[in-house]
């Protein structure tokens, strides 16, 4: 019984769920259930799709002016403050964000 209350969760997350998995996914790999799940979950819900976007593009901004190995890292000197202050407002917006 477990079992199948654990695949309909996989198969039909939740936006909870689904922003869960949109930010683990940042960070490891995804088994094929969860990748299943999210992406039907994604084909229905546009609010995912965006929050899936801006965590996507925050990751690879902050990956560009955190890493030195990275050629973009000579970004960070350059930002001004307000592009700084616009950076933290993003990254503020989404994480209060809230789902359906």
């Amino acid at each position: 019984m477990q079992t199948l209350r654990d695949l309909k969760t996989h198969l039909l997350p939740t936006c909870e769920d689904s922003a869960r998995l949109l930010s683990e996914g940042c960070d490891r790999t995804l088994s094929p259930l969860e990748r299943a799940g999210l992406r039907l979950h994604l084909v229905v819900c546009r609010q995912c799709r965006r929050f899936g976007r801006n965590v996507r593009l925050l990751r690879k901004l902050l990956d560009e002016v955190t890493r030195p190995h990275f050629p973009g890292y000579t970004l960070l000197p350059r930002l001004t403050p307000q592009k700084l202050a616009h950076l933290r407002r993003t990254l503020a917006e989404v994480q209060t964000q809230e789902f359906p």
